[in-house]
């Protein structure tokens, strides 16, 4: 049974029916990937939605706190597969022995002003609605 599946059973039947049962790794699969409309598609977008405003304790304020920051564009964005293999063999990092250092006068980077992503922030507005938040 898929994430989406579940959800679409607590939709239909409510945490009291027979047909429905808890699952933390289901929630927190929804949780992840809420965000990313390869894996939730709009079609099933508001059932995610209806389901995620139910939960409670720590993963609601969460979600709250991570919808409100793609509101502004500074939730932390979804690494890519190549940075992450990148990460994993260590490359961009120093190796030991190797010390950076800035000469005199470098200049460095404006910093990055954050923009939220368009998707991610109309996602972020529906669950803050749902979660009543």
């Amino acid at each position: 049974m898929t994430a989406i599946f579940y959800a679409q059973q607590y939709a239909a039947h409510g945490a009291g029916s027979d047909g429905w049962k808890f699952n933390k790794a289901r929630q927190g699969w929804l949780l992840r990937n809420v965000w990313s409309p390869s894996e939730v598609t709009d079609t099933y977008l508001d059932v995610v939605v209806k389901y995620l405003g139910t939960i409670v304790g720590g993963a609601r304020t969460a979600l709250i706190e991570r919808a409100e920051k793609e509101l502004v564009g500074e939730a932390p964005a979804e690494e890519s597969e190549e940075k992450k293999e990148a990460a994993d063999e260590g490359e961009g990092e120093a190796k030991e022995g190797e010390v950076e250092a800035k000469t005199e006068g470098e200049e460095t980077k404006a910093p990055v002003v954050p923009v939220p992503d368009p998707v991610r922030k109309a996602r972020a507005e529906k669950l803050l609605a749902a979660l009543g938040a």
